[in-house]
Formats: structure tokens, C-alpha cells, sequence
């Protein structure tokens, strides 16, 4: 499995792995999610750019992988919304910065990158998403990418 994934299944068990979150964690999400079908709150964990790192060593090349977490809920006002998104960001907030190499020998840092304007919609209910973002800083071996 390539140290990207293994991060990003890491990174979705220690959000998983915080009570406080009180919503689904998906790795690797992609498609649309539905309240309906109870899916909300929700927070899903992909990648983005993945760009070389100035660390290195004999054993591997230094990288930094962009981790996209993006949240999802609803809610009866805008405001409603607002909020528990931003309770969103905080929970995941502090579970990612409570171990920083997430148990894997490989990473040694992950650093806040910002976040997206929220962004709401009116349905049945008012409906919101907001994706942050972060930098995972880890060793890819020389020869193999796993």
C-alpha cells in the first residue's frame, strides 16, 4: 500500500477515534453524500498534490502529501450550520495534532494549510461543507513508494 494511503487510513482512525467529532469518517469519499440516507455529519479524508520535500536521507526522498478534510452536515438554520462546522474543524483540529506522525515511523509532521470559505445551500434543510487542508510531511523509500 502506498505511504499516501497508509496516512490517510491513519489519519481517518485517529479522527474516527475522537468521540468529540460526533460524525462519520470516510477515507477516500468522493461521491455525494446524502442526509437522507443519514450520512450527516460527516467528514471525509483525501489527498491532494503530493510535491517533494527539502528532507531527505540515504534511505529516502523527502515529501509532503496535501491531506483535504472536508465536512458536511445540516441543519435547521445557517447559523446552526456555521457553527457545527466549525466544531467540525476544531474536533479534527485536535485529533490530528495530538500525534502528529499519526503512529506511522515514516511521518514526522503535520502542519494546519488553511481552509475553504464554507460553502451552504438550501434544501429541505440548510446544508453546508467546508474542506481544510494539511500538509503531511513523510519519507518515501528510495526504490518503492510503499
Amino acid at each position: 500500500m502506498h505511504r499516501v494511503q497508509q496516512i490517510l487510513n491513519a489519519a481517518g482512525a485517529v479522527l474516527a477515534a475522537n468521540p468529540s467529532l460526533r460524525a462519520t469518517v470516510e477515507v477516500n469519499r468522493v461521491r455525494s453524500l446524502s442526509e437522507e440516507q443519514q450520512e450527516l455529519p460527516a467528514l471525509t479524508v483525501n489527498y491532494g498534490a503530493d510535491v517533494p520535500d527539502e528532507s531527505e536521507s540515504f534511505e529516502g526522498l523527502g515529501s509532503a502529501v496535501e491531506i483535504l478534510l472536508s465536512a458536511f452536515c445540516a441543519g435547521d438554520s445557517e447559523t446552526e450550520v456555521l457553527e457545527r462546522l466549525l466544531e467540525l474543524r476544531s474536533q479534527s483540529h485536535l485529533a490530528l495534532m495530538a500525534n502528529m506522525s499519526l503512529g506511522l515511523s515514516f511521518l514526522w509532521e503535520i502542519r494546519y494549510g488553511g481552509a475553504d470559505a464554507p460553502v451552504l445551500q438550501q434544501g429541505e434543510r440548510m446544508l453546508g461543507a467546508q474542506t481544510s487542508r494539511w500538509s503531511a510531511r513523510y519519507l518515501m523509500d528510495n526504490d518503492d513508494p510503499q
